[in-house]
């Protein structure tokens, strides 16, 4: 229809099976009703999908209608009781007022690219097939209060999906939280390269493997953002449609964008399967890793995160690709029943963790994940945790600068370590790790269900008069695929270090190793506990 239709007031049109109304571009359907004298769009048979529904490409209004019993598909993209179409950059909106859209053999209203819905009041979808409406997520913004999404559909919400071009609005999006219990049911990847915000209280919903990219616009030097910030008492929930571990993907942070922010936020039931920008066989619940942009080159990525939940992933709660990384903030985050570790993080971003998230409830593993070189330019301490602090090491550590590692009260660190993986002090750094009764620090091969690992131990090559280990425990180390240029120790000290209080057994060789230029404290042999020592507690060249 190219013209203009104007239907009066009390008029019932019922459409045989398989047809519909096309308003076009050109055209205009203005469908203005009273309380009194309903406008009724219905197929002659009352079966769910009977019609195919109404599409619109141009101008239209509707007041006081229903429109029931649509939705039957078919060709021209019909896909709802009424379905719109535009352009990003043209939108057609739906303006719908006092109207129900009711029995859809699909969606109540249908919401494609290039539509928007700032014009909806008083609107409710009842019975729908499939959820209350569809909206693109260019689309989103629009919703109003006021639409009555709930109401026996096959989901009662709204589903959505699609690619936020960056250029699609400007400032910044707002994506509102649903009312009644409503939620997003999302269908297709959400993929972000424009500034979204989401309000407090908001459920978004994914269906299977489905995940959420917030992203660089390749080439356009645009950034893509999301801010998440609910409230205590309205948290904004990412989770499955089905609620079961690794039900979806996740959601993966590789935008440059400062804004990027979760606070107040649960992220459950991800971990599908890996995003592409990670290795193979990586799945998480949040990602964080860059990407290379050919006009560009490499962004780093950039995320606050705070006072939030990761939960029931497939594989980690969190894991942070690489040293690029931008970790702004990091507190009060909690971890629990993930299928893998609860985050994994490399060593020189270790110190950007706080002492008040919680690792340990649940996961495979109770703790982090680490690996690789601490390098600043100065002294870094890492955390503890609430409950405890794991430490799972899967490649080499490498301390060239000054960490410190001191345990508090009912907060014990554990660092277990992969088989014939080391920890290494050397250069300009050092390592002070103070552990106590109440709070014991501790380093030793990681257990595995038949055995503890068997690692190579901590070796001190820095010069550093800082280097201490006091009230530790250092267990199981002593492995060496070359004993003679790395000893069969627990402890090897070729620099300096002060070793005291601590407790040291089950090494492959010696409990401590000094070499012939090394300098340690004189007590050492007799201030410190030796057990299970193969070859001999202590011993220097």
């Amino acid at each position: 229809m190219n013209a203009r239709l104007t239907i009066a007031p009390g008029v019932v049109i019922e459409f045989e099976a398989d047809k519909g109304l096309e308003v076009a571009l050109q055209g205009a359907l203005i469908a203005n009703g009273t309380a009194s004298q309903t406008i009724t769009f219905t197929g002659k048979q009352k079966v769910k999908g009977f019609w195919r529904g109404i599409l619109i490409q141009g101008y239209n209004e509707f007041d006081h209608v229903e429109v029931a019993y649509g939705g039957g598909g078919g060709d021209n993209g019909i896909s709802g009781n009424v379905t719109l179409y535009g352009e990003t950059w043209s939108s057609i909106s739906l303006k719908a007022s006092n109207t129900t859209f009711s029995n859809s053999g699909s969606y109540g209203v249908y919401l494609g690219v290039g539509s928007d819905s700032h014009n909806l009041s008083n609107v409710t979808f009842t019975s729908n097939t499939r959820s209350s409406m569809y909206a693109h997520a260019t689309v989103l913004p629009g919703l109003a209060s006021g639409i009555s999404l709930v109401g026996g559909n096959g989901h009662n919400g709204v589903a959505t999906g699609g690619h936020v071009p960056y250029y699609t609005h400007l400032p910044e999006l707002v994506w509102p939280a649903l009312e009644d219990g409503a939620t997003y049911l999302v269908t297709d990847d959400i993929i972000l390269e424009a500034d979204v915000k989401i309000a407090p209280g908001a459920t978004f919903e994914f269906k299977a493997d489905k995940a959420f990219y917030i992203r660089n616009s390749q080439g356009a030097f645009a950034y893509g953002s999301l801010v998440a910030k609910g409230t205590a008492d309205k948290p904004i929930t990412f989770t499955g449609y089905s609620k079961q571990k690794g039900y979806w993907k996740g959601i993966m942070f590789s935008s440059s964008s400062q804004r990027n922010e979760l606070d107040h936020v649960k992220v459950l039931y991800a971990g599908n399967s890996n995003f592409y920008n990670f290795p193979a066989n990586v799945k998480t619940n949040i990602g964080l890793a860059g990407t290379i942009d050919q006009y560009s080159g490499y962004a780093s990525p950039s995320l606050k995160i705070s006072n939030t939940e990761s939960s029931y992933s497939g594989g980690y709660g969190f894991y942070i690709e690489g040293e690029a990384p931008v970790l702004h903030h990091f507190s009060g985050n909690r971890f629990s029943n993930n299928t893998g570790a609860a985050l994994y993080i490399r060593a020189n971003l270790v110190h950007k963790l706080d002492n008040n998230s919680r690792f340990s409830n649940g996961n495979g593993f109770n703790g982090i994940e680490t690996e690789g070189t601490v390098s600043h330019n100065e002294e870094i301490t890492w955390p503890t945790a609430i409950g405890a602090m794991g430490v799972h090491v899967v490649g080499d550590l490498f301390f060239e600068s000054g960490v410190k590692i001191i345990s508090a009260t009912n907060k014990p660190v554990s660092f277990q370590f992969d088989s014939n993986k080391a920890l290494h002090v050397r250069n300009n750094g050092y390592l002070i790790a103070k552990g106590s009764a109440e709070g014991p620090v501790s380093f030793g091969g990681y257990p595995t269900p038949q055995f503890t690992s068997n690692w190579q131990g901590i070796f001190f090559d820095s010069n550093s008069s800082l280097n201490e280990l006091h009230r530790v425990t250092v267990s199981n180390g002593g492995m060496s695929n070359n004993p003679v240029l790395n000893p069969m120790a627990n402890i090897t000290v070729r620099g300096a270090a002060k070793v005291v209080n601590s407790y040291i057994s089950g090494s492959l060789g010696y409990g401590i190793f000094v070499s012939r230029a090394a300098t340690v404290n004189t007590d050492a042999k007799t201030s410190n506990t030796f057990e299970y020592n193969t070859l001999a507690n202590y011993i220097e060249e």
